[in-house]
């Protein structure tokens, strides 16, 4: 069975790792997914985890990852997914050789993309948020113009304090072919209250790239996300985390 693959995009200091790490640190105390790490993976995510609980960065990625986890939820099947994260610099093609190749091959073979922007970017003027944002939009295109890669879905993230409340520019047409092509997409602001978090998102990720074992159901029932929520130009945001 092949893992559902979930590729976390964006620079340098993104906080990829970052929310990788919160992801899990929530998510494996969800004790109906039976969310399973391998040995190797879980002392990794643990150890961003702490240093995350101390006021550290975690270390900065050199060389992409993949983390792979098992949901077993009892007396259920297994489904089996990857979360997998790169070097900024791949994005950038400032990282080490090889580094951008196995990016773009990742990004393509994804059933989900999760693209962070860093809304500081988005507050130094439009050519330099064009800038920053446009490399993200032009890989997750690829993406979407390549259906025989299988079902997709898109969620954009924007991290840090002070989200303007506008879509970056470049992502404008990634919802009009998102829509064209029947691909679940969303925008959220990272975070923002108690809805929006890095568990949220990537659970959203998951049900709308492949279909949960229905003994799962019971363990997302506290969390209001639409798994058929479409984004458009003239409401972009959504938000999704615990129901009130």
């Amino acid at each position: 069975m092949t893992p559902t693959r979930i590729v976390v995009i964006g620079h340098p200091g993104a906080g990829k790792t970052a929310f990788l790490a919160g992801a899990y640190a929530a998510l494996r105390r969800i004790t109906p997914l039976g969310l399973r790490a391998g040995y190797r993976d879980h002392l990794r995510l643990r150890r961003a985890e702490r240093r995350l609980a101390r006021g550290r960065a975690p270390a900065p990625t050199v060389r992409g990852h993949a983390y792979r986890f098992r949901l077993r939820p009892a007396d259920g099947r297994a489904t089996r997914m990857s979360w997998h994260d790169h070097p900024g610099g791949a994005l950038t093609g400032t990282g080490a050789a090889g580094t951008a190749p196995a990016l773009l091959a990742d990004v393509l073979a994804a059933r989900a993309v999760i693209a962070l922007v860093d809304a500081a970017d988005l507050t130094r003027g439009a050519a330099y948020a064009e800038s920053r944002v446009r490399p993200l939009a032009v890989l997750v295109r690829r993406r979407l113009l390549a259906p025989a890669a299988g079902p997709f879905a898109l969620l954009v993230a924007l991290t840090g304090a002070a989200a303007p409340g506008e879509v970056p520019a470049p992502f404008h047409a990634l919802w009009s072919l998102a829509a064209r092509t029947g691909t679940p997409a969303v925008a959220v602001r990272l975070g923002e209250g108690d809805v929006n978090r890095p568990q949220d998102c990537l659970l959203w990720c998951l049900a709308a790239a492949a279909p949960l074992p229905a003994q799962v159901a019971p363990a997302l029932t506290g969390l209001a996300w639409d798994r058929e929520h479409r984004t458009t130009e003239d409401e972009p945001w959504t938000g999704f985390g615990p129901s009130s």
